[in-house]
Formats: structure tokens, sequence, C-alpha cells
């Protein structure tokens, strides 16, 4: 069976994304879909070479323990995500996605038919004066 890429888009946006920035540990138990393995010298996935090597999870805990004295912009706040704690973005330990959808704004090789994923989510922290997505980015809806 193979997955399109709006549905990779789609499953990572809710479970896959979910999962690798829940950091109180509650993953969803919706199983991960189903990827078929490219044949041989096609391409892979970096997700799918990481999950054949058993390194998949390792990864996800790396990304989780961040949260425990969160660095991940250039303001490293050092605040315990974990622990409910907010720094400068006002981020809760799981992401806010406020929207997700194809985007069909670049060039055709790009896009292809399906178009190409877009993830918005909201809490960022640079505060650009003329920033045209500021109701998505700042003002934590999702």
């Amino acid at each position: 069976m193979s997955i399109s890429r709006r549905r990779f888009i789609e499953t990572l946006a809710l479970t896959g994304g979910a999962a690798v920035f829940n950091a109180c540990n509650q993953v969803q138990s919706t199983p991960a879909p189903t990827v078929q393995r490219a044949h041989e010298g096609e391409w892979t996935p970096a997700y799918a070479k990481l999950e054949d090597e058993g390194k998949f999870a390792e990864r996800i805990e790396q990304a989780e323990s961040i949260f425990t004295s969160c660095k991940l912009c250039p303001r490293r706040c050092e605040v315990d995500r974990t622990d409910g704690e907010q720094g400068f973005c006002e981020a809760p330990a799981k992401p806010v996605v406020y929207s997700r959808q194809p985007h069909y704004g670049e060039e055709i090789p790009l896009v292809g038919r399906g178009g190409s994923g877009t993830i918005f989510f909201s809490h960022c922290n640079l505060r650009c004066v003329f920033c045209q997505n500021w109701p998505i980015a700042h003002e934590g809806r999702g």
C-alpha cells in the first residue's frame, strides 16, 4: 500500500508531530500509517530509514528531552515545558497547529498534483514587525 504526500502530512500533523513533541509521554494510540518501502534505487524518506534502523524512537526521546530545559529557539529561555512552564513564546509542551493543507503556491515540480504540505504552528517567538501571519503565529490559536 502506498501513502500519498497529502496523507503523510495529515498523519504527521495529527499523530506523528504530536508524538515527536509530546513531552508528557501521552502518545496517542492511533496506529502509525503503513509506508511501502521504496524499491532499489528509489528515494526513501528519512523517517522510514530511521524506523528500519530502529533509531526512530530514540530520536523522539531526544526531541522530548529538549523540553525539560527548553532551548528550541535562539532565546534559549530554558523553562521546563514538561512541567507547564511557558517561556517567551508561551508555547505549551504540545504543538499548537493552526492549520494544515496542501499548498499550491510554488513551482509545479515542488507541488505536483496534490500540492506540497503546509503546516502553520502558533506561538512563534520571532515577533517580526511586518509578520503577515500575526494572528496565526502569535495569538495561540489552533
